[in-house]
């Protein structure tokens, strides 16, 4: 092995072989155009899934002005990418997703960031908590509760920090 590593060492690219490659403003622009209006999902769920089956699916889920386009980057992952600035947008601000009962977790598409660089671990959640004394239906409560299950992002209360009704 050390054999093959010392081989790998000495290996050198030529002049011709060794050349910058400058990509060109107006292509980045119109990529970064495109970018604008995409998003990168995974599908969390071991098999495989098709690309055109997801596509159809998502379509009727989201019910956007059109189809968007979805492009396989690896196995479930996807750069989708909307017709409209808007239709992007209401896909983003209504998540979480399903796909056959499986959660599709989105993170925004930025170009330069590499697949496999992009992570999936972590998506937000709206939580109910049902049958709890009308004492614990309060901001305070509800961040101490809800910072047992994950990050609070927002407790859903009146102005006075009250939460009462059929859940909190």
């Amino acid at each position: 092995m050390e054999e093959m590593e010392t081989k790998w060492e000495r290996l050198q690219l030529t002049e011709e072989e060794d050349q910058e490659v400058v990509v060109g403003d107006d292509i980045l622009d119109e990529l970064s155009e495109k970018g604008d209006r995409s998003l990168v999902g995974r599908v969390m769920v071991e098999r495989s899934i098709g690309r055109g089956v997801i596509e159809t699916t998502m379509a009727k889920v989201w019910r956007i002005s059109k189809p968007a386009s979805f492009r396989e980057v690896r196995t479930n992952v996807f750069v989708i990418t909307f017709a409209t600035q808007a239709d992007k947008e209401r896909v983003w601000v209504g998540k979480p997703w399903l796909f056959d009962n499986c959660l599709m977790v989105l993170n925004m598409y930025d170009g330069l960031t590499q697949p496999d660089a992009l992570s999936f671990a972590t998506e937000r959640f709206w939580v109910q908590l049902h049958d709890l004394p009308f004492a614990c239906m309060n901001r305070d409560c509800g961040m101490q509760i809800g910072g047992v299950i994950g990050k609070v992002i927002n407790v859903d209360t009146n102005t006075e920090g009250c939460g009462w009704g059929k859940y909190f």
